[in-house]
């Protein structure tokens, strides 16, 4: 299974709630690591981050398997994209608070007997 679409998955909850139902497609991510540089297979079937944990041996010049503390991967969009979600969410907030605004000056004129001009 590849990084990218196991993190993807584990975040689409979170990101569907916090962007109010704005959609975003896998394929509009990038995996970056804690410098922010997009991590990319070489090959297919190669791990983005094998990298980070073989390493080459002095002596022998052979790859081995090192383990470390972890990697961090960040899960990145464009900012054209960060921008279209930050517009959405303030869409739907204006809408949110012109419903509750008509809500209260309904209340208000229904309970105090006076007419909306």
């Amino acid at each position: 299974m590849d990084l990218k679409f196991i993190l993807y998955y584990a975040l689409l909850y979170k990101s569907i709630k916090c962007s109010k139902d704005f959609p975003l497609m896998l394929d509009e991510c990038e995996l970056r690591d804690k410098n922010w540089v997009e991590l990319n297979s070489q090959k297919p079937d190669v791990d983005a981050i094998a990298d980070y944990f073989f390493k080459c041996k002095t002596k022998t010049k052979v790859k081995a398997f090192i383990p470390k503390s972890g990697i961090e991967v960040y899960l990145s969009i464009e900012y054209d994209k960060y921008d279209m979600i930050l517009d959405h969410i303030t869409t739907q907030m204006q809408e949110a608070c012109s419903f509750c605004l008509l809500y209260n000056l309904s209340f208000l004129t229904r309970s105090t007997g006076l007419s909306t001009i």
